[in-house]
C-alpha cells in the first residue's frame, strides 16, 4: 500500500508508543512552511490510503473506518456481528485497497480458523470471502488487477493441541471471485 500522497504533501506511517506499546496510524505534513503531525490514536495497526491520499481506511474491531487528515473519522463498513456470534475474534486485521479503490481486503482470526473478507465502502458491508483452517494473513491487492490479490500462509500453533503447524505454500494468489 502507498504511504506518500500523490501530491507529495503527506506521508502516512505507523507510530509505536513504547514502553506501553500500541501501534497507531499517523500522518506527517511535509510542507516545510507548515509542518504537522497527526496521530490517530483510535486507528490501530495498518491503513490503506484513499485515491488522493488525504484519508486512510483502517480496521477497528469488526468495522472499517475512514480517517481523514481534515475532519472527523467515520465508519464505512462493518462485518455482521451475528457472524462473529460471541466467538473468540481477533478483529479485522491488515487492510489493502484494490487499484480501482472500490474494494478493501481484510483478514482475521475467529475461533480456531482464519478468514479473508472484502469491505465495500459503497454498501457498508464486509463480506467473508474465504475461511481457512491454517494461518493466512498479510493480504495485498494487485497494483494492476482490482480482483487479484496475494496472501501469505504462516506457521502457527494449533490453539487446542499446541502443535506447531508449518505452511505448505508461503504465498497464495487468489481472485475475489474464488
Amino acid at each position: 500500500n502507498a504511504c506518500l500522497t500523490p501530491d507529495g504533501e503527506y506521508l502516512w506511517f505507523m507510530s509505536n508508543n513504547p514502553p506501553a506499546g500500541g501501534r497507531h496510524i499517523a500522518v506527517v505534513g511535509l510542507n516545510p512552511e507548515q509542518p504537522s503531525i497527526k496521530v490517530f490514536a483510535n486507528a490501530p495497526g495498518e491503513g490503506a490510503l484513499t485515491r488522493d491520499g488525504h484519508a486512510c481506511w483502517a480496521c477497528v474491531g469488526n468495522e472499517i473506518w475512514l480517517f481523514p487528515i481534515v475532519g472527523e473519522p467515520s465508519k464505512v463498513a462493518e462485518l455482521d456481528p451475528t457472524w462473529v456470534n460471541r466467538r473468540a475474534f481477533s478483529g479485522l486485521l491488515g487492510i489493502s485497497v484494490s487499484c480501482d479503490y472500490q474494494k478493501l481486503l481484510v483478514s482475521g482470526k475467529i475461533g480456531t480458523h482464519y478468514f479473508l473478507a472484502i469491505g465495500d465502502p459503497a454498501t457498508g458491508k464486509v463480506e467473508i470471502l474465504h475461511e481457512h483452517p491454517c494461518h493466512h494473513n498479510h493480504t495485498q491487492f494487485s497494483p494492476n488487477d482490482p480482483n487479484l490479490f496475494m496472501m501469505a500462509q504462516d506457521w502457527f500453533c494449533d490453539p487446542v493441541s499446541g502443535q506447531h503447524m508449518d505452511f505448505d505454500h508461503r504465498t497464495w494468489l487468489m481472485t475475489v471471485d474464488q
